[in-house]
């Protein structure tokens, strides 16, 4: 048993007074003369230890009467696990988790009608004097102000069901921060949810040792659900007119299979393919679904399933850019490459461009997908800083070195964008001895490989000093064993870089059978159709490509189909536009990213995937969890709506004994006034 007013009990000194009374008696007995006083004699001897006992019984009665008195004045409570009484104001931060798998029906509501009964009972076992902080997947800062209770149970039944979704650690992290804060020497946390597994991370939460942390689950039924999990292209680029293959992956997340279900493809308001799914319980099917696009431009797709009763995740919107053409941009150093023109100007999907390398308009490199540097003997430091830019931001960069060259100068531009530096200059006749057939750049360029294939050669080539982390992919290597082509990324480009020069004299690459489709692959991969998928809630900054767009723009974020408009924030940077979404939508679909009416991209937003699996933890399984990880300061309150107050505040403050000593304290009393009325 403990105390809340422990300095009450000074009091028990008041046991004194009723001892006093009885060790003195102070009653005036009145003299009465008797001729005869040996009955009177024998009477006193008879009744003095009656007295004497009805005496001890009174005094008893008062001393125990005072003494319940002062105990229940101190506020006796017994403790129940971790409760600790504290007359200080309380700080408890709430977490009722709204998002859309709390709206499955349960046995006494919806499931967020249920986390939103159970929080007010939570909030009814505190007292008046307690702060109290709110917590929704929606992270909004106006719930981590301080309230009372009459304030939170308002803001409790505000609660709707939302498109966020947060892991469970994150949630608690989030809890702590407000907490820590907080000048209240007692902070509780509370997470009201149907805890499912895919959110459900406890063991990677990390608990400040002065918060106790409490798991309140509401548990969901079991229904089946499918849903559209993912979806990509077989190939990065999508050209006009040509067959584009979509793959599709549906989850069948039920413990029944599931037949004939149809799966639709739409492309800007028309259905571009069809097919049936059979799926297995518990299993996964990969689609493949074929179209063609005739329309150059930003693609409005979507996805869609039938499957009830769960249906926030039958659509899965997605949207691409198809280009008309891709720009390629040859700087040369003498004259222009035959054999480039040859190529590119053959072909009426790419438009090449030629420039001298001294009359280069560095504010135009940004307009082209891929920049070709083809005979330059020495690199500039301003064209070598452009090209670092370009590279940067996305571009690709193809380099074609002349036989002889400033090493130095083309070490400067290749420190710049983590190519490896070039030592020598080999002019031996050298062949090709290895291709990597693996890489992007060779996919689809060889039906099947013969043995004595004839490859190219070279008799001067660089040679660079490869470090042992290089992060070089050596795409073709000589006998040698020196790189005839390697490949880098940086930042969010990458680059080509032959050690040859492309001339006729110190190689016959630009003849052989492989430059073809090592040109066109190079063009292809430079421009790949543009996706931009997120998930409601969790959206990074989208960054737009700059093509003539000012900084200044004022940028909408629109859906005519809902009648939505809304003016994000964006920011210029040398790449283009960030653009921050943020939190202002909240419905999964596609939008239009539109300036001055001119549509500048599309970005399509989903509900989150993990929504979708009700898979969810039980109590035992949460207790079993925080066993197993030997996880402190967190427990399971497993209790209806109902019986939640009493559990909690016993959780809190224990048993209260307060009411027992009174009544006690009552019936000493009540013993007393019997004691001396009817005891003679």
């Amino acid at each position: 048993m403990q105390f809340i007013y422990p300095e009450f009990l000074a009091a028990l000194a008041l046991i004194a007074i009723p001892i006093i009374i009885h060790l003195f008696n102070f009653r005036r007995y009145k003299k009465i003369p008797f001729t005869n006083v040996r009955f009177l004699q024998e009477l006193k001897e008879e009744t003095s230890s009656r007295s004497r006992l009805k005496h001890l019984l009174v005094l008893f009665s008062r001393i125990f009467a005072i003494a319940c008195l002062v105990l229940a004045f101190a506020m006796p409570f017994i403790p129940v696990g971790d409760a600790t009484q504290n007359s200080n104001e309380k700080a408890i931060s709430l977490y009722v988790d709204n998002s859309y798998s709390m709206e499955l029906q349960s046995t006494e509501g919806t499931l967020i009608y249920e986390a939103k009964e159970k929080a007010k009972e939570i909030v009814n076992a505190f007292q008046a004097s307690d702060k109290f902080l709110l917590l929704t997947n929606d992270f909004k800062a106006v719930h981590q102000r301080a309230m009372n209770k009459e304030d939170i149970i308002e803001a409790i039944d505000e609660i709707k069901a939302s498109s966020s979704t947060r892991d469970i650690s994150s949630v608690i992290s989030r809890q702590q921060e407000a907490l820590v804060n907080s000048k209240s020497s007692v902070k509780l946390a509370y997470l009201i949810s149907d805890f499912q597994k895919t959110t459900s991370d406890l063991s990677e939460a990390t608990i400040d040792s002065t918060i106790n942390v409490n798991v309140v689950p509401v548990k969901a039924p079991s229904i089946n659900n499918a849903f559209i999990d993912s979806v990509w292209f077989a190939k990065p680029v999508i050209q006009l007119g040509q067959p584009a293959e979509l793959n599709v992956v549906v989850r069948n997340n039920s413990d029944k299979n599931i037949e004939n279900v149809p799966l639709k493809v739409k492309i800007n308001g028309v259905q571009k393919a069809i097919a049936s799914l059979n799926i297995a319980a518990q299993n996964i099917s990969t689609s493949k679904m074929g179209f063609t696009i005739t329309q150059a431009g930003w693609q409005d797709a979507e996805i869609t399933i039938s499957d009830y009763p769960i249906t926030f995740d039958d659509t899965y919107y997605f949207s691409f850019e198809v280009k008309e053409k891709i720009t390629a941009l040859a700087i040369n150093a003498n004259k222009q490459n035959k054999y480039i023109n040859a190529i590119y100007n053959s072909d009426d999907f790419i438009e090449l461009s030629n420039v001298d390398a001294n009359r280069i308009d560095y504010s135009l490199l940004p307009n082209y997908s891929l920049v070709i540097c083809n005979g330059i003997r020495k690199m500039s430091s301003g064209l070598s800083s452009e090209l670092s830019k370009f590279t940067e931001n996305g571009g690709t960069l193809m380099i074609f070195p002349d036989s002889i060259i400033d090493a130095n100068s083309y070490n400067q531009l290749f420190n710049n964008i983590g190519v490896d530096n070039i030592s020598s200059t080999d002019t031996a006749n050298t062949k090709v001895g290895s291709i990597e057939m693996k890489n992007e750049l060779f996919t689809d360029v060889f039906e099947r490989i013969p043995q004595n294939i004839d490859l190219p050669w070279t008799n001067t080539h660089h040679v660079f000093s490869l470090a042992s982390n290089s992060p070089a992919n050596q795409l073709i290597k000589l006998e040698n064993g020196n790189p005839f082509l390697l490949q880098y990324n940086f930042g969010k480009g990458k680059s080509y870089v032959f050690s040859t020069a492309l001339s006729e004299k110190q190689t016959n690459l630009p003849k052989h059978a492989l430059f073809v489709p090592i040109m066109y692959r190079a063009a292809l991969l430079s421009e790949n159709s543009k996706s931009l998928i997120y998930n409601l809630g969790n959206v990074p900054v989208v960054e737009i490509k700059k093509t003539n767009i000012s900084g200044e723009e004022v940028f909408h974020l629109k859906n005519e189909e809902r009648n939505f408009d809304v003016i994000p924030e964006h920011q210029s940077t040398p790449a283009g536009i960030n653009i921050f979404v943020r939190n202002q939508v909240q419905e999964a679909g596609n939008y239009q990213l539109t300036y001055r009416s001119n549509l500048a991209s599309f970005i399509s937003l989903n509900y989150n995937r993990k929504e979708s699996n009700l898979s969810a933890l039980s109590a035992d399984d949460i207790s079993d969890l925080i066993d197993a990880k030997n996880l402190n300061n967190i427990k399971v309150i497993d209790e209806s709506a109902a019986g939640l107050t009493n559990t909690i505040k016993k959780e809190s403050e224990g048993i209260k004994l307060w009411k027992l000593f009174i009544i006690l304290a009552l019936l000493f009393l009540l013993a007393e006034v019997l004691l001396l009325r009817f005891m003679r």
